[in-house]
């Protein structure tokens, strides 16, 4: 359980770092960065969506 939990502070910390990224890359007109930024951020919301999930359904 406390993997778990560790995985998801983990997720929440990169999506962070990535949306500062993106916006990084807005401000400078860097659209390789805001592509990076966005396709990593979308990966770990999709594996922090899956977390979610397995931490709501007991486990049988």
């Amino acid at each position: 359980m406390g993997v778990k939990l560790f995985l998801n502070v983990l997720y929440t910390i990169g999506i962070f770092i990535c949306a500062v990224i993106a916006y990084w890359g807005y401000q400078h007109a860097r659209y390789e960065f805001i592509m990076g930024g966005i396709f990593v951020a979308a990966l770990f919301i999709i594996l922090k969506i899956k977390l979610l999930k397995d931490l709501k359904n007991p486990q049988k």
